[in-house]
């Protein structure tokens, strides 16, 4: 029972594909013939590009008019050597190890 429930599955799955397909391309043709395409970007540069009929600049044009200056740190108060604090620990790896044994007991 259970077999002929999966063969009748298996059916009835292609049937449906092959209908959706069919009618996915049906469909497609008929707006395909509408001439309702859609344009890609290089299309659309190209023609406006040949109605304009200005020649792509290669050089880079650079505004001269923002510029950068150097930034003056020396009223500034330094308050403090290290932002973080520094701990130094002499214990080996055997101490710690010997540590998580007796955690574990």
């Amino acid at each position: 029972m259970l077999d002929q429930l999966e063969h009748h599955f298996i059916l009835f799955s292609t049937v449906f594909l092959l209908i959706g397909y069919l009618l996915g391309n049906h469909f497609k043709n008929i707006k395909n013939k509408d001439d309702d395409k859609i344009e890609s970007f290089f299309d659309k540069e190209k023609k406006r590009s040949q109605v304009d009929n200005k020649p792509k600049k290669s050089t880079i044009d650079i505004d001269d008019s923002t510029h950068v200056v150097k930034i003056k740190t020396d009223g500034l108060e330094k308050k403090y050597e290290e932002i973080g604090n520094k701990q130094t620990t002499t214990e080996d790896i055997s101490s710690s190890i010997n540590k998580l044994k007796n955690l574990k007991k």
